[in-house]
């Protein structure tokens, strides 16, 4: 009999996933419903996205895993706790010890006291004796990598800003297990420090990180700032923490139901700004942060004796981090978890809640993150007819757009489910020639309105990976940048960092047949097998979900046409 469990977290990236068994069903993060980037609050719409795709009511899920040590304040108010028997929360396999299960009765009666819903809110009724159980943060952040990487044996490394206390972890995945070997406090936060140079250089933390590390390519850090910035970065050796952070909890600011951390050290770091370029600010912290990286993994790789690495945690979204690890180490197998931030949790708590039961399942291998909405033909034309828009349907949109996109046009290409995760890779994406010598620039200031300098990626079919690429693997998630070769870096500026390196998806025919056609025909017709791909949104907005998205965005910027389903829009 098919298991169903649902999985849903309410704070930074809030969302849900669901899973049958140890199939992901359906996923998706709140912000792409409601449109508010980042959301933090009451995951309403992914929740019920999760249970219309499978066709079940609240009382066909089996269980509900929230991916935290107690049951969090959000996840309080979707449940009903007037009526909720607290015999039925159960923990996750490695309780911290402050989490006992009495403690958590205990706090569910007071909650009873204190938490009301009001009527006129939304909310998705469960059954008063459903089973809840609660995954520590960071083993969710394991169960992400582990249970998506094909490989039974494998050192998993999480790391981020602070979950349950805990800002790193180390475990070695073994037959289906996982084996917790070490784990550190926020003294040992490489997103702390990491987040405390962004906002330091003027970003916002939990979203511009990725800023720090396009900008740092730019920078060449003397010596003595690295040695200045060392004071705020843990530094492990053998594999250890042995100097701590000073960086202490964040206050946190909370606008529009999205949580902004403030670090108080900043202001140690701004007043470095008088004396140093922002871009060597920049490139001193990435350059820390992949020595101690690196430090640390090489030495847990080794001691395990692990041929694979698996990685999830926000600082792993630091493709260039991921790249040191793999040019540096003899690994294997390398996968890190599409979705590594926190909107990943709900997929990790749910994955890990189903593996710890079972006594001979082994670790699947993540072909795609296509578990979010898709639309019908009808449901395209009902809005598309709904704004009399003038549109058409080429007999083949792949041959359309790739005769648009050899016509130096921008295109966005809409199709399918969409994806889980920050990254576009195929579903959602804005689609540009990678050889032209403007397109980097016009897709920053006419689309993304965002800095000129900002890098993109391409998207790329497996037998262009030797002939454009360094040492690189067959990565279909973007998450790792690449060495471009020095004879194919004219060839595809768009693509190329300033640096040289590149942050490649390879498209596979068997997971996404109509994107690998496009490039394929795009390839076929006078292109590249490549295609400039960032994904479908502006600036500071989430990428788009619905048909309504799409079109607005669309016509709310520079782009040329929009490709969605088998129909055509052009400006």
């Amino acid at each position: 009999m098919t298991a169903h469990i649902l999985s849903f977290h309410t704070t930074h990236n809030a969302g849900a996933a669901l899973l049958e068994d140890d199939s992901i069903v359906a996923a998706a993060s709140e912000e792409r419903f409601n449109r508010q980037k980042h959301y933090a609050s009451l995951p309403y719409e992914s929740i019920q996205y999760c249970l219309d795709t499978a066709g079940i009511s609240p009382e066909d899920v089996d269980k509900i895993v929230i991916p935290a040590d107690v049951v969090t304040s959000g996840a309080k108010l979707l449940l009903d706790w007037n009526d909720y028997d607290a015999e039925n929360i159960s923990q996750g396999s490695r309780p911290t010890g402050k989490t006992t299960k009495k403690w958590l009765a205990e706090r569910v009666r007071t909650w009873k006291q204190d938490t009301a819903m009001p009527a006129y809110a939304r909310l998705v009724e469960f059954p008063s004796d459903i089973r809840l159980q609660t995954v520590n943060h960071h083993e969710a952040h394991a169960a992400s990598a582990y249970y998506t990487c094909g490989n039974d044996d494998a050192l998993v490394v999480t790391s981020d800003g602070l979950g349950d206390d805990i800002s790193l972890t180390v475990w070695h995945g073994r037959d289906g297990k996982l084996n917790e070997l070490y784990r550190v406090g926020k003294e040992g936060s490489f997103g702390y420090f990491y987040g405390v140079v962004t906002q330091a250089l003027g970003w916002w933390v939990g979203n511009g990180e990725g800023k720090t590390m396009g900008l740092s390519s730019y920078g060449d850090a003397p010596a003595e700032l690295i040695e200045t910035l060392r004071d705020y970065c843990p530094e492990f050796r053998n594999g250890r923490l042995e100097s701590p952070t000073p960086i202490d909890y964040p206050s946190v600011w909370r606008n529009l139901d999205t949580f902004h951390p403030n670090f108080e050290e900043v202001d140690e770091i701004e007043a470095l700004l008088d004396n140093y370029e922002r871009e060597d600010v920049a490139d001193a912290a990435q350059q820390l942060l992949e020595e101690q990286i690196l430090e640390l993994v090489g030495h847990w790789f080794a001691e395990t004796g692990a041929r694979n690495l698996a990685l999830a945690g926000g600082v792993f979204l630091n493709v260039a981090v991921n790249r040191r690890l793999l040019y540096e180490l003899d690994i294997g197998d390398f996968h890190a978890f599409p979705a590594a931030g926190d909107d990943g949790l709900p997929i990790g708590a749910a994955l890990s809640s189903y593996y710890v039961e079972q006594q001979d399942e082994h670790p699947q291998h993540l072909e795609h993150p296509d578990f979010g909405p898709g639309f019908s033909d009808d449901r395209i034309e009902t809005v598309l007819d709904g704004r009399e828009l003038d549109y058409s349907e080429p007999d083949s949109i792949t041959d359309r757009v790739a005769e648009l996109l050899l016509d130096e046009q921008i295109v966005a290409w809409c199709q399918g489910r969409m994806e889980f995760g920050p990254r576009a890779l195929g579903n959602r994406s804005i689609l540009i020639d990678p050889r032209l010598d403007d397109g980097k620039e016009r897709v920053n200031a006419e689309i993304k309105f965002r800095e000129s300098w900002r890098p993109f990626a391409p998207s790329m079919l497996e037998r262009a990976i030797d002939e454009y690429l360094v040492k690189a693997v067959p990565d279909t998630f973007m998450i790792t940048s690449y060495e471009v070769r020095d004879e194919k870096k004219d060839e595809i500026p768009a693509v190329t960092h300033v640096n040289g390196t590149t942050r490649p998806q390879v498209v596979k025919a068997d997971a996404n047949p109509n994107y690998h056609e496009l490039i394929e025909t795009f390839d076929a017709k006078g292109g590249v097998p490549l295609l400039l791909n960032t994904s479908f949104n502006l600036s500071g907005q989430p990428i788009v979900c619905s048909v309504e998205d799409a079109v607005g965005t669309f016509y709310n910027c520079g782009l040329d046409a929009l490709a969605i389903g088998d129909y055509l829009l052009e400006k």
